[in-house]
């Protein structure tokens, strides 16, 4: 499985975090995050990557962290690029974000609100993670980032 997780620059973090987090639960799944190096390498054009990875991902994950980030335009494109492939994008909104701050088109898609624990829970174990220890993830979605 190959996912890709869509994040704001002032997100660089969480979705490194989150990355971190996931690979410990599941290391056979492989994570496109555009800001590690891991991801894009020197000396490539960077677009063709994001693109090409766009292409090939199976789960798109998409991090919300400012009520601003509802407006990127990566985001959306990226989630953009999700739904033309006719995949479902996973949208968690945490950091003390709230839904009512949602903008169409995004707010025409159900997203995950990470106060929701079940939820979130539930949406990991379908994407192949088994998340046993609930703590990291919730230290992880109870930070802010409202810059």
């Amino acid at each position: 499985m190959k996912y890709f997780i869509s994040h704001e620059a002032h997100s660089i973090k969480e979705a490194v975090k989150l990355k971190e987090l996931l690979l410990e639960i599941n290391n056979e799944h492989k994570i496109f995050l555009t800001s590690e190096w891991d991801s894009l390498q020197s000396g490539n054009l960077w677009m063709s990557d994001i693109i090409n990875s766009l292409i090939e991902m199976d789960e798109v994950l998409i991090l919300i962290t400012r009520k601003d980030a509802f407006k990127n335009l990566w985001i959306n494109f990226e989630i953009g690029a999700a739904i033309g492939r006719k995949l479902k994008p996973k949208i968690f909104v945490f950091g003390g974000v709230s839904l009512s701050d949602m903008e169409y088109p995004m707010k025409g898609i159900h997203v995950i609100s990470t106060g929701d624990t079940n939820r979130w829970v539930l949406e990991f174990k379908r994407l192949g993670y088994e998340i046993k220890n609930i703590e990291p993830f919730s230290k992880l979605f109870c930070q802010s980032n409202n810059a």
